[in-house]
């Protein structure tokens, strides 16, 4: 069996239409950041 590897070097692209949702994990400081109810801590950037 043959294998072909290819690197591609270009930025990042994402299509987000009102059909779809993007979501993007990250590590951010908790200082003023409070749990809801379930006790999850939620950060949405619009």
């Amino acid at each position: 069996m043959y294998f072909k590897r290819e690197d591609y070097v270009n930025d990042m692209e994402i299509l987000v239409t009102p059909g779809n949702l993007v979501t993007f994990s990250c590590t951010v400081e908790p200082t003023g950041i409070t749990a809801n109810a379930d006790g999850k801590k939620l950060i949405v950037k619009h």
